[in-house]
């Protein structure tokens, strides 16, 4: 990106306006808006997102003053102010005035913690009470697209929201004791909005004395935020346009100098939200998962003749003796090493199929399920496998399926996030699993120790084909 000359080209106001209720926020932002088209001779109208019913005290004073009837919408859901504000760009509206900002926020984080609940009702789980801190990136997520809108759009936009105390915990100085206390006021939205408009005003509404002996209410601004610094930090009571019009007059029609949010840092990041280096730990977990399924299919015993032909494995295809070294080792490594230890074993990866078999799968006969099939795989290779008797169910065929296979099924019933078809598809693309193999019921008769592996890995392998399925 070339450096180039930065000169004010703030073309449009972009203002919030900030309060409790009844402090004068709707009726103050109109002002400045009917001001506006004035001073700039805009010829198009005033349009408000009303989600408050202020478009009924507010429209005849905008029609009087502009010679035009007020446009917009009453709504309060976040889909609808930002259908909103495209529909002023199209419909080329002057001013937007959005009243109030704080109910589409509101609106968006409740919508979410609804669907996101319905979702877990159908599986079953317990709803949220309240949303968890992983959500919210999601959620703001979504969110950004208005204060990108906000910044960027060749637009004059005023949005109202509704003022919240910020708490922060003080220790108490006489007793010692923690304690709550009110720090500030802020925008009920967003935390990081506050920080876009280039004019921010607190609107309060006050009790003074009236001169003959009573009161009346007043309603005083006071700037909080003004990046031309003409106005920053005056008040005015019951202000009008004029108090505003230096902030104005600063701003060139005609301009505009949006902000570039399209181009995103390249970080590695996939779609779990892990990097580079995440991905290739993963890999080579899976693949060292693989290798010893693959040893432990050959060698199933704890002998120490046993010990030493794994042993001696490990130093003719990777040369070392180190099973931890193994599995620190680069995935294109391990993926070499994989391959090169089948041929060694001898380890078919191919499917032959007789033209006569009446099983799509495989042969005739029930196979001979190896002495281990049944059982997790050992967390290192010396680990002795416990000797449980298990009873194998059998498919629609009659052909006995591995515990594994049942567990994986048992696993895509009850946690979804990856179908027998996609896991088939990552095995073969990972190199584990040849492409003849035409389901998982074929893959439990010629690669069990392999199920095996997947049935006590499955999040790590669900990850994984919701990574490559991406990539796609």
């Amino acid at each position: 990106m070339a450096l180039s000359i930065l000169t004010n080209q703030a073309g449009y106001l972009k203002a919030g306006f900030l309060g409790f209720a009844k402090s004068g926020k709707s009726f103050t932002a109109a002002k400045l808006a009917i001001g506006t088209i004035k001073l700039f001779k805009l010829d198009g109208p005033v349009a408000l997102f009303d989600s408050e019913s202020g478009s009924n005290y507010i429209s005849e004073m905008v029609k009087a003053e502009t010679g035009r009837d007020l446009m917009g919408v009453r709504a309060r859901s976040f889909d609808s102010l930002m259908q909103f504000s495209r529909d002023c760009i199209s419909e080329r509206v002057s001013v937007a005035i959005i009243d109030s900002i704080s109910h589409p926020w509101v609106e968006l984080c409740d919508s979410f913690l609804a669907q996101l609940n319905d979702s877990r009702k159908a599986k079953g789980w317990a709803p949220l009470q309240k949303l968890e801190f992983a959500q919210w990136s999601s959620i703001k997520k979504i969110w950004e697209q208005w204060p990108n809108f906000f910044l960027n759009s060749q637009l004059h936009i005023i949005m109202c929201g509704r003022a919240g105390y910020e708490w922060e915990m003080t220790t108490n100085e006489e007793t010692g004791r923690k304690e709550l206390e009110k720090t500030g006021i802020k925008m009920k939205t967003e935390k990081e909005l506050g920080f876009e408009p280039s004019l921010l005003v607190q609107m309060e509404r006050e009790q003074v004395p009236d001169g003959q002996g009573g009161f009346k209410m007043v309603h005083i601004a006071t700037v909080l935020g003004d990046r031309f610094n003409v106005i920053d930090g005056a008040t005015a009571t019951n202000p009008d346009f004029k108090f505003f019009q230096p902030h104005i007059e600063k701003l060139r029609p005609g301009t505009h100098a949006p902000v570039d949010v399209a181009s995103k840092t390249a970080t590695g990041a996939d779609m779990e939200g892990h990097a580079d280096w995440d991905r290739e730990k993963r890999l080579r977990t899976i693949l060292s998962e693989e290798i010893q399924g693959a040893i432990i299919t050959k060698h199933p015993g704890q002998s120490a003749d046993d010990k030493k032909q794994k042993a001696d494995l490990m130093q003719l295809i990777f040369n070392t003796r180190s099973w931890t070294r193994i599995e620190g080792m680069n995935s294109e490594v391990l993926r070499d090493g994989l391959e090169r230890l089948r041929k060694h074993l001898g380890i078919d990866q191919g499917v032959s199929s007789s033209e006569t078999d009446e099983l799509p799968f495989g042969p005739t006969e029930p196979p001979k399920m190896p002495q281990d099939a049944s059982v997790e795989v050992p967390a290192t290779l010396t680990k002795p496998p416990p000797e449980v008797a298990v009873v194998v169910p059998a498919n629609d065929a009659g052909v006995p399926l591995s515990a594994p296979l049942v567990k994986i099924r048992q696993l895509i019933a009850a946690q979804g996030g990856l179908t027998e078809e996609q896991l088939l598809k990552l095995l073969i693309n990972l190199g584990s699993m040849p492409p003849s193999v035409t389901s998982l019921d074929h893959a439990a008769i010629f690669k069990p120790a392999l199920l095996a592996v997947v049935a006590e890995n499955w999040q790590t392998y669900v990850t994984a084909a919701k990574q490559w399925l991406e990539q796609k």
